[in-house]
This record gives structure tokens, C-alpha cells and sequence, in this order.
């Protein structure tokens, strides 16, 4: 592996429901260590409470506000926020505002987030996926909804 660098404006985008994710860094760039994604959230779309069995996420927010989830507490947070989640610890995220949001988040070692997003993206572009569709990808990608 000799590096890898992610300009403003690379890599590929998907739309995974209804959340615009753009990866930066996908685990073929590097070498399975980690995934790194920047995720737009508009208002009031969340991605609910999950955990991981597999990876750590951390995450920081770029832009807007978002409601963070971490274990047992749900706080606001503005730009410049850094979270880490270990492992089995809950964490989730919602745009509770009127703007958008940006996040820059990662996992480590990387889950596959390019075949968990074009997995998310193959559903939707069918019409509306049901729950069990969904499931099925998230349990695929390691991603346990909680509550």
C-alpha cells in the first residue's frame, strides 16, 4: 500500500435513504484499515440508534447541528464535535433543525461501507424498500438497529 490521498469533490456518491453519503475513503483505498465517509444530512432525517459488533466509528461534524447519540446520552452538537464510538456502543445521529448538516464520519477496520451504500442505493432505486430489504443489508454490514 503506498497512500492514499481524497481531494474536495472525489468519490463516489450515493443517496442512501434519503441521505446524500460521499466516500472519501473506502477500505480498497486503504488496504481494509478503514472507511471514511461525509455524510449530508438534511432536516429531519435521522439515522437511528446502531451499534457494531466489528468496527469502531468516530465521527466530527463539519457543518449544522446534529443530535448525537452515544451509549446512553443524546446531546446537540455543532461544528467542530468529535465523537467516538468503541465497538458495541450505541451511537446514532438526527438533524433535528432547519438546515443541513455535514458529518465526516469513519469505522475501523473498514465494514465495506461502498457495498453497504450500493447495497442502501439498489434497494431505492426500485421504489420504496420494505423493512425486511433493509434489514437484511444492515445485518449484512454489521449495522444492529437499537430501539
Amino acid at each position: 500500500m503506498s497512500g492514499f490521498l481524497s481531494l474536495p469533490d472525489t468519490g463516489a456518491r450515493y443517496e442512501a435513504l434519503g441521505i446524500p453519503v460521499r466516500i472519501r475513503a473506502g477500505g480498497g483505498d486503504t488496504g481494509g484499515a478503514l472507511d471514511v465517509v461525509e455524510v449530508e444530512f438534511p432536516p429531519g432525517i435521522p439515522f437511528p440508534a446502531h451499534r457494531h459488533h466489528n468496527s469502531d466509528e468516530a465521527f466530527y461534524v463539519l457543518e449544522g447541528e446534529i443530535m448525537a447519540t452515544i451509549g446512553d446520552s443524546v446531546t446537540r452538537v455543532g461544528v467542530g464535535t468529535f465523537a467516538f464510538a468503541p465497538r458495541g456502543i450505541v451511537h446514532g445521529f438526527a438533524n433535528e433543525s432547519t438546515a443541513p448538516a455535514r458529518v465526516l464520519a469513519w469505522q475501523s477496520p473498514s465494514p465495506g461501507m461502498v457495498g453497504f451504500l450500493e447495497a442502501l442505493a439498489a434497494l431505492t432505486r426500485d421504489g420504496e424498500p420494505d423493512m425486511e430489504q433493509i434489514m437484511s443489508v444492515l445485518q449484512r454490514f454489521d449495522v444492529e438497529p437499537v430501539g
